[in-house]
């Protein structure tokens, strides 16, 4: 079902001043940083194969016939991400290294930043990185420059937000109107490029805005805050999920009502949980909270209690890596 976007406008004022910065992927190198979680779990050198690509260095798409290949999976999906790494790397051995370098860094994207990517691609040279077509573009010499300058993480926060959010929302009618509302764009290079770079050159800040405020400076989120307000809001509004940049704790939205079954019989609780990936699950024996007598192998969602001769309580315990544990109310199965 579609979002209902409320714009609430903030301002109606146009500046004439020029936007306060010429671009944003410079403005602070703390926004995401290598210590940072990712997603990524592992990749899988998968063979060679032949795939179109593009390449600045000839600033075309070209066919390469024997690129490695990888598949890089992450925590919070199913869905794989092919690596296309270009042959000119030499070995497998050193196809694979760099397929898992920029996998853990795309890994540190926010998911709805690689909801779209099926495919990165790693060249040698030192051209800018791309994003769009449903891929992320690496030269791995200007890869070089931006981690000297501290600001790779940055730069694939702007060139993913190509790939998963221009098509969806760089003409939304509500974008639109939160560009009109707003007094000016955050940078020179969104305004000169308002249907191509508007979302990218924000996206990077409204994530710092709203979830990274004690890594800048209060100057930036002030000027953040004062030129584009109304875009933060439709930003805000999408409720993009955004891990693991942000994470959550456990939490139980439901666990299965009290139930009274025959003699003999088993019946099956079930549990509704939240939270960042990966949840566990251990189910008990017992009030809420007495972890005494854990049930071996209840480690799912759902539990069927053994047959029972007579009544008994079971509670489970949610838990993931990003804050305390969830523990259930105890469920009461009566035996008749």
């Amino acid at each position: 079902m579609a979002a209902v976007i409320v714009l609430v406008v903030l301002t109606q004022l146009v500046g004439d001043a020029a936007p306060p910065y010429a671009g944003t992927i410079f403005l602070d190198r703390n926004i995401l940083t290598a210590s940072d979680p990712t997603a990524f779990v592992s990749a899988a050198y998968t063979g060679t194969g032949r795939r179109q690509v593009f390449d600045r260095r000839v600033n075309a798409w070209v066919t390469i016939g024997n690129a490695f290949l990888v598949n890089a999976a992450f925590v919070d999906t199913d869905r794989l991400i092919e690596v296309i790494v270009n042959p000119e790397f030499g070995t497998q051995e050193a196809a694979l290294a760099e397929a898992q370098k920029y996998a853990r860094l795309v890994g540190q994207l926010p998911a709805v930043l690689r909801a779209k990517v099926q495919s990165i691609t790693i060249h040698q040279g030192t051209q800018p990185f791309g994003g769009g077509n449903n891929n992320i573009l690496i030269h791995t010499g200007q890869s070089a420059q931006y981690e000297a300058q501290g600001i790779i993480e940055e730069t694939l926060v702007h060139e993913a937000a190509h790939t998963s959010l221009d098509g969806d929302h760089a003409n939304a009618a509500g974008w639109v109107a939160a560009q009109r509302a707003d007094p000016d764009f955050i940078s020179t290079y969104a305004r000169d490029n308002p249907t191509r770079e508007d979302v990218a050159e924000t996206f990077l800040l409204q994530l710092a805005f709203r979830h990274r405020r004690d890594r800048i400076t209060a100057a930036l989120s002030s000027t953040i805050e004062r030129t584009v307000p109304n875009r933060i809001v439709y930003l805000d509004q999408q409720n993009f999920d955004l891990f693991p940049f942000v994470t959550l704790p456990a939490s139980i939205a439901a666990v299965s009502e009290n139930a009274d079954i025959d003699a003999g019989s088993t019946t099956t609780l079930q549990v509704v949980a939240g939270g960042s990936v990966p949840l566990s699950y251990q189910w008990y024996l017992g009030a809420s909270g007495d972890t005494a007598s854990p049930i071996d192998g209840a480690t799912g969602s759902s539990f069927t209690t053994p047959q029972l001769s007579s009544s008994a309580q079971f509670w489970v315990k949610v838990s993931n890596p990003y804050g305390p544990a969830a523990h259930s109310r105890a469920i009461s199965v009566r035996v008749r």
